[in-house]
């Protein structure tokens, strides 16, 4: 075997010196990711599914385009007694089981109070509306209220002089309103199968109730025109309550008159919610009250076939707000049962309703308004754990349509979250929006910046420039940096809205893409950015002060770090003792439903000062700063 030549030696030697350094990085590098992979989505199957369930909370799909908003993670884990109503109400009418009925009766008898009525926090409703949602409640599963006789005693106190009933608070005294709360009382009150049905109070509602049906009855005969469906709407409410307390009372022409005139003009409607329960409310009256009625069945099954049903969402929901109202959903149910026909998208309606049930009763329905910055967030995340259950064409409709817009000073923000955004659908986008994009900000760059342009609409800007490879002219950045100086001086940091870590963040993106040091220098803002580093773990906003709690937060930190990469792309200042620490936070900030904006141990020892919830943002930003500190 030939000796190894001079070169080979070296080159041996230099291995075997190398390999030790070699394997401390490996073995650091696996040090530093550890923490992080206890914290990845993806090693965890549950954190995996919570996530994926609140995603599709805060899933928005509207006729054209969709995006997501923000759906409040606390309410992930509470019961809102209005959508269980609606949803038991809606797996009754379908014939379904409601699973564990005795932990739902349990949970709504714990809600009420000691004069009978029911208040869940998650409603700002009047007591008696959710008085009425938790009787109907617990009839549906089985299940019987306590304290029936003090429920009794609370709905017949609300009886005005005049004989109709009112609600306790939060709406006007007016006479829809107390139309509306004496049809819920009747029904209270047969729902208990209470004496006081047929008992005096309810009697006295019958001269202010024919009072009302003789006024509105008049005004839908004696008009030429079609009356506003509200109207129509009030006066068959009145009617079929009017016949709950005295079915037996004759009906004079004139009433007969007016439902008839109305059974023609629903034909004209549009299929909103009115009209669904306009419908409904003809069909009771005919069937249920044996008023001579006639309906045009194939036309009002037109109605509802064409108008109504084209308002179903893609998961059998009447779509209403862009989102799901159980009640409004029931209604359409029940007008497909009365017209005798096959409610569209059955299993997938089942499928939406039991996703939203939690042990107790079922979780708020909320509409969530879409929001450009929400869509990014959620589009990220959902990419993190194979989340793909959005309309990907409509998202990107809502981004493109964000980017054509014509800007205006206020409007970088969103520019700048849907351009990327739409990178993470379509990493390939490129073409004539792109251009048409860097064109327009090359050419509205210099009248952008004035003195009254808000800093946050400047920082987008040049972050949309950064992103663009968009070279500013010298004078533009100037401008900005004269305006940035302007406004500091003059109104002071606080009546900026900025923190200092916000202003240091602007600083140093504009000194980024001016490629220059315009305002301070590099090794100030290091300086500065060392001043808000927090022993506890995190940065903070503002510098330490004797009077002020420390605070540091996610959002802070996250700024600090795209700092860090502006001031060096290769290296994060921190040392290896802050990095454990900031993943140590971030496990503090941990929630069920993605990450707090601050560590438990810091909101339980600060109270309100430090009370914070979890958001599509810090959830986003807390795995961005763990990828890019560890990777």
């Amino acid at each position: 075997m030939k000796s190894m030549s001079r070169s080979s030696k070296r080159v041996f030697l230099l291995i075997l010196i190398l390999l030790p350094l070699l394997m401390f990085f490996q073995n650091q590098r696996y040090l530093m990711s550890s923490a992080y992979n206890k914290l990845d989505i993806q090693q965890d199957s549950d954190r995996v599914q919570n996530l994926k369930w609140w995603l599709e909370k805060c899933y928005v799909e509207e006729e054209e385009v969709a995006g997501f908003g923000e759906y409040n993670a606390l309410d992930l884990r509470k019961p809102n007694l209005y959508t269980t109503y609606g949803s038991v109400k809606i797996l009754k009418a379908l014939g379904q089981c409601v699973e564990e009925p005795e932990k739902i009766a349990n949970w709504i008898n714990s809600l009420q109070k000691e004069n009978g009525s029911y208040d869940d926090p998650l409603n700002d409703a009047p007591l008696l509306w959710e008085t009425y949602w938790a009787i109907s409640t617990l009839n549906n599963v089985g299940f019987k209220p306590k304290q029936q006789e003090e429920i009794t005693n609370f709905v017949l106190s609300l009886q005005k002089t005049d004989g109709l009933f009112c609600f306790d608070q939060k709406l006007p005294d007016n006479q829809e309103n107390n139309i509306n709360a004496t049809h819920l009382v009747i029904e209270i009150l047969a729902t208990l199968d209470s004496d006081s049905i047929k008992g005096e109070f309810l009697r006295h509602s019958i001269k202010p109730l024919r009072d009302q049906l003789d006024l509105r009855s008049q005004e839908i005969n004696e008009s030429r025109v079609a009356l506003p469906q509200e109207k129509n709407g009030l006066f068959l409410l009145t009617l079929n309550t009017f016949l709950s307390i005295s079915p037996e009372i004759f009906i004079p022409e004139n009433y007969v008159l007016a439902v008839n005139k109305v059974a023609k003009e629903v034909t004209s409607f549009d299929g909103d919610p009115f009209t669904v329960k306009t419908i409904n409310w003809l069909i009771n009256i005919r069937n249920e009250q044996n008023v001579p009625l006639v309906l045009d069945f194939e036309k009002l099954r037109e109605i509802t076939l064409r108008k109504v049903y084209s308002k179903l969402s893609k998961n059998g929901a009447y779509l209403f707000l862009g989102n799901i109202d159980p009640d409004l959903t029931n209604d359409v149910l029940e007008l497909s049962k009365n017209l005798g026909l096959s409610y569209p998208m059955l299993e997938k309606l089942i499928d939406k309703i039991q996703n939203y049930r939690i042990e107790e009763g079922w979780i708020s329905f909320t509409y969530t308004p879409m929001s450009i910055s929400n869509t990014y967030y959620a589009l990220y995340l959902a990419g993190k754990i194979g989340y793909e259950e959005f309309n990907d064409d409509k998202i990107q409709l809502y981004l493109r349509r964000t980017l054509n817009k014509e800007s205006t000073p206020t409007d970088y923000k969103d520019k700048y979250f849907a351009f990327m955004a739409l990178q993470l659908l379509d990493p390939n986008f490129e073409g004539i929006l792109f251009e048409k994009l860097k064109t327009e900000i090359i050419r509205q760059a210099s009248d952008f910046i004035t003195e009254k342009t808000e800093l946050e609409q400047c920082l987008y800007f040049l972050k949309l420039v950064q992103e663009l490879n968009i070279e500013l002219p010298p004078p533009v950045l100037e401008k900005m940096s004269q305006m940035f100086n302007l406004q500091r001086c003059e109104r002071g940091e606080k009546r900026l809205a900025f923190t200092r870590m916000d202003i240091l963040h602007f600083i140093t993106i504009i000194q980024s893409v001016a490629k220059q040091e315009m305002i301070e220098s590099t090794q100030d803002i290091k300086e500065q950015l060392n001043g808000l580093w927090s022993p506890i773990g995190a940065f903070r906003p503002i510098p330490a002060l004797p009077d002020v709690p420390d605070v540091p937060d996610i959002y802070s930190t996250y700024l600090a770090i795209d700092i860090m990469q502006s001031l060096d792309a290769k290296n994060i200042l921190l040392s290896q003792t802050q990095m454990q620490a900031v993943k140590e936070y971030i496990l503090q900030s941990k929630e069920d439903f993605g990450f707090n904006y601050v560590s438990k141990e810091i909101r339980e020892k600060y109270g309100e000062e430090a009370n914070t919830i979890p958001t599509l943002q810090s959830t986003y930003m807390s795995y961005r700063i763990l990828e890019d500190i560890c990777y």
